[in-house]
């Protein structure tokens, strides 16, 4: 794949599995300061080789770096990617339990759904009313 095919991976085309992986990678160095094969595999609940195939999937594509046994790191346009990701989970988290009333770990799964689905104009629509209803 070349570079230009690379930096125009988006979320859209990236899909839902994929998608779960690289948050997972994002969310663990935001918790732990590293994110490895295994910590990714727990957090999934995915066997080893399937991450280990998700991981080699995400590098050939630029988002990700792994040395064998070692840690994953997130490229640049993988912490973008991932930053993007989490964000739509928390906005919709957000909307449904605090603004509609849905139990938190109902929310959670379902966040976790509805994000790899809506693009960023429905995203930012949203947020706009989420802001709105706040202003009132």
């Amino acid at each position: 794949m070349s570079n230009e095919e690379k930096s125009i991976i988006t979320e859209r085309n990236l899909g839902k599995s994929l998608e779960d992986y690289i948050e997972a990678v994002y969310d663990l160095h935001k918790e732990q300061g590293q994110a490895r094969i295994s910590d990714i595999s727990s957090r999934l609940g995915m066997a080893k080789p399937s991450v280990n195939a998700a991981i080699k999937r995400l590098s050939a594509l630029g988002l990700v770096t792994h040395e064998r046994y070692g840690d994953v790191d997130l490229t640049p346009d993988g912490v973008r990617l991932a930053a993007n990701v989490r964000h739509k989970h928390n906005v919709l988290l957000d909307f449904l339990v605090r603004l509609i009333g849905v139990d938190p770990d109902i929310a959670e799964n379902e966040a976790c759904s509805i994000e790899h689905s809506l693009c960023d104009d429905t995203m930012t629509k949203l947020e706009a009313f989420i802001s709105k209803y706040d202003n009132h």
